[in-house]
């Protein structure tokens, strides 16, 4: 049910960005939104739904596709998805991006990294992506 509301609200909200690019508040209300649903599917990953988390995150990628922070936790869906060469493709695509916040990818993966561990995550598969990716920082 959350998610269909979702959809439809980020729907509606396209299409008034659509419709009227020049539209600064939308604009800003639709980067609030994709932020937001980011930040859920951030956690759908820690409360272990892994599927929704990849759900909820390729529909935030729908809409700001330009979005570096994003596509992290797009790979990190895709490694708790079990999609680990997708997740390792992902991270060589990007790993040398800077996140919207100003921090590297490798940053961003470490922190991200953290707060999967402290929900249970201790894959072996984090500690290789963070030899070979969050060294180039």
């Amino acid at each position: 049910m959350l998610d269909a509301l979702i959809g439809t609200a980020f729907r509606k909200l396209r299409q008034q960005v659509v419709e009227d690019d020049a539209d600064l508040q939308a604009q800003r209300d639709a980067d609030l939104a994709v932020s937001r649903m980011g930040g859920l599917a951030f956690e759908f990953l820690r409360k272990r739904k892994a599927a929704q988390a990849l759900e909820t995150i390729e529909e935030a990628m729908s809409y700001r596709p330009s979005w570096v922070w994003l596509r992290l936790v797009y790979a990190h869906a895709l490694m708790l998805n079990a999609r680990i060469t997708d997740a390792g493709n992902v991270h060589r695509e990007y790993c040398n991006r800077t996140v919207e916040t100003g921090g590297t990818w490798a940053e961003s993966m470490r922190e991200d990294f953290a707060a999967l561990r402290e929900a249970g995550f201790n894959l072996p598969i984090m500690e290789y992506f963070e030899q070979q990716y969050a060294s180039k920082s």
